[in-house]
Formats: C-alpha cells, structure tokens, sequence
C-alpha cells in the first residue's frame, strides 16, 4: 500500500515534516473559511429575500359577476328587492 514508506523506513523526521504541511495548510484554510463563511450564508438569505420579491403576487381585485339578464314570457313588471 505504501511501497516507499516501506523501503526508506518511517522515522521521526519524516512524521514531523508532514504534520508541519499538514498544519501549515490548515493555517491558510481556516481564516478563509472563517471569512467566507458570512458572505455564504448572507448570499443564501439574499437568494431566499428575492425568490419571495419575484413570487407571483396574488390578485386582490375583487372579481366584478357580470349580471344575468331575466327573462319572462310575460309583460308583468319584475320588482327586484
């Protein structure tokens, strides 16, 4: 699995220069991630504010019934109360 650790042996050099990358590199990722961890989640609200803005806005018209005309066969007046 690990041919060259193997054949030039492991010692306690070699162990402490990848521990020192290691935490070199976790040094450099975790201020970034400290800071772009607030734009991520204000980018998430913001995406969230302008799916609700662009939502459809239901119509608060009050829908006008178009009067129906009555009919009659006779000539009788019609009183509407």
């Amino acid at each position: 699995m690990f041919p060259n650790i193997t054949k030039q042996g492991l010692n306690i050099a070699k162990i402490i220069n990848g521990l020192n990358k290691t935490i070199n590199i976790a040094n450099q990722v975790i201020p970034l991630y400290i800071k772009a961890k607030p734009l991520i989640t204000n980018a998430t609200s913001k995406i969230d504010t302008l799916k609700t803005l662009l939502a459809p806005i239901p119509s608060s018209k009050p829908t006008i019934k178009k009067e129906e005309k009555i009919v009659s066969s006779s000539n009788n007046p019609i009183f509407f109360l």
